[in-house]
């Protein structure tokens, strides 16, 4: 939870995907937001990805409108978080399977 002034921002809250749809994110976002009251913040501002549909339909029930949107921008040749997961699990000094240069 980030706070300036009156405003308090959610951001990043994302529930295990064996334990949606059980009311944890109901209930973590009414925690955050009773703290964020507690400490004096008037306005309340989340961000949710755009194709997170779970998300946003719970954060319409709980009164949230759509304000603004946004989108990253990602370079063509940027690797996919799978391929940095590989990269980081692969024993130093042995490149990844995907680029081992064979097969070219």
């Amino acid at each position: 939870m980030a706070g300036s002034g009156d405003w308090a921002g959610l951001t990043a809250i994302e529930v295990a995907a064996q334990r949606r749809r059980q009311g944890l994110g109901r209930a973590v976002t009414m925690a955050l937001a009773a703290r964020a009251a507690a400490r004096g913040a008037t306005g309340l501002y989340l961000q949710v990805a755009d194709d997170n549909h779970g998300a946003r339909a719970l954060y319409r029930q709980l009164g949230f409108a759509d304000h603004h949107g946004y989108h990253y921008r990602i370079a063509p040749d940027s690797l996919t978080q799978a391929q940095l997961a590989r990269r980081r699990r692969t024993p130093r000094g042995r490149p990844p399977a995907e680029h081992d240069g064979a097969g070219a």
